[in-house]
């Protein structure tokens, strides 16, 4: 089953189809025709379409597929991360690389270490004698 964001909770969820038939919380209603979600309300009618949620908790419930789309986003894995989080990663490349020592990420941190590594000296200007 695929995994869908919605700010900021991630859950799992599938889109129904009757061809489908009944599985993961959905029931062949009484009537022998129509469908519905087991919730934690009861039975709920579901209609092609909809997407099957189902909640940190466990719980099933269905959303229309406008309401779904609009709410929520395929889950990539990749969560934002602070900037804090992403220095870290970047001093440990640079040192593990070679790019730069840990102690002179320690001393002088990771920007300057690597504006004083990297950028030329600036060039002196020249004494004109005339």
């Amino acid at each position: 089953m695929a995994k869908y964001r919605k700010k900021p909770l991630v859950v799992e969820a599938f889109q129904w189809q009757p061809s489908m038939g009944a599985g993961n919380g959905v029931v062949l209603q009484q009537n022998q025709i129509s469908y519905a979600v087991k919730t934690l309300i009861g039975e709920v009618p579901i209609f092609s379409g909809y997407w099957i949620i189902t909640g940190a908790e466990g719980a099933r419930y269905p959303c229309k597929a406008d309401v779904f789309e609009a709410n929520y986003a395929p889950e990539t894995g990749h969560e934002r991360r602070s900037t804090r989080e992403q220095l870290e990663e970047v001093k440990d490349i640079l040192i593990r690389e070679g790019i730069l020592t840990a102690e002179e990420v320690a001393r002088d941190g990771v920007r300057f270490a690597l504006k004083h590594k990297f950028e030329p000296e600036p060039k002196r200007a020249e004494k004109v004698i005339r």
